[in-house]
């Protein structure tokens, strides 16, 4: 059903945009790097409030064959003539190597505690597999076949450090903005001030539950030291917030 939306979308962009190989991505202002589970879906709400829907293009770029443009597959895509804001799952190098991108614009992202992000995202996970199966599929015990334990999840390496992967190629001072989830509303409106938002909304987070507190001590320490580069990293963001 959420595919067939943002069809339906994307066709009524087919009147008023272009494909996005034909897009002047030399319009772009803002490019906001979402990393899994740090608020990126409330985010883009905002985003879509500041400027025009169509300008603000979501862009998630995975496998080739899997890369999607506001949640439709690439080729398929309408964009704006002149998009002014790319948010989604990227890396820069992934986005400069699909367009041409202009030589000056701001570079946003938003970082969380590492052990609460791979929790949150776990958790995530595990009720979309459970949503996604039917009983019939249940009742074949797949879905005890695909579903793993929290720190079996954790352990993966293409689970552990994400943060730092996403923003491989970059350091901090490469950003014009580093949000911190956990002071999400009093960073959006600091954002809003620097970017010339309207900072008058009350700002809100989509949450889906407490979740460290469901994990023992000794298992968030064990992610956090699964995820060392990112820890570092949000050390750092830490610090740096406070020098603002």
């Amino acid at each position: 059903m959420r595919l067939n939306y943002n069809k339906l979308i994307n066709y009524k962009f087919a009147f008023s945009g272009v494909n996005y190989r034909k897009a002047d991505w030399n319009s772009v202002q803002l490019i906001s790097i979402h990393i899994p589970k740090t608020a990126g879906t409330s985010f883009l709400k905002t985003l879509r409030d500041e400027y025009q829907y169509l300008e603000v293009v979501r862009m998630d770029l995975h496998h080739k064959n899997e890369s999607l443009i506001n949640m439709v597959p690439i080729n398929d895509a309408f964009v704006s003539k002149q998009p002014k804001v790319i948010h989604g799952h990227f890396k820069i190098s992934e986005l400069e190597a699909l367009i041409s991108l202009p030589k000056q614009y701001k570079l946003i992202t938003w970082l969380r505690n590492p052990v609460e992000r791979v929790i949150s995202n776990y958790y995530y996970l595990s009720k979309r597999l459970h949503e996604e199966l039917d009983e019939k599929k249940r009742r074949l015990n797949i879905l005890a076949k695909m579903e793993k334990s929290l720190i079996e999840y954790a352990s993966l390496e293409m689970n552990r450090n994400r943060m730092s992967k996403f923003l491989a190629g970059l350091q901090l001072e490469d950003f014009d903005f580093i949000g911190i989830v956990e002071n999400y509303e009093d960073d959006l409106i600091l954002l809003s001030e620097l970017m010339g938002w309207q900072a008058t909304k009350k700002f809100t987070v989509n949450k889906t539950g407490s979740t460290k507190k469901q994990v023992p001590d000794e298992l968030q320490s064990l992610i956090a030291e699964l995820n060392r580069d990112d820890m570092q990293l949000y050390q750092q963001a830490l610090a740096a917030r406070k020098n603002r």
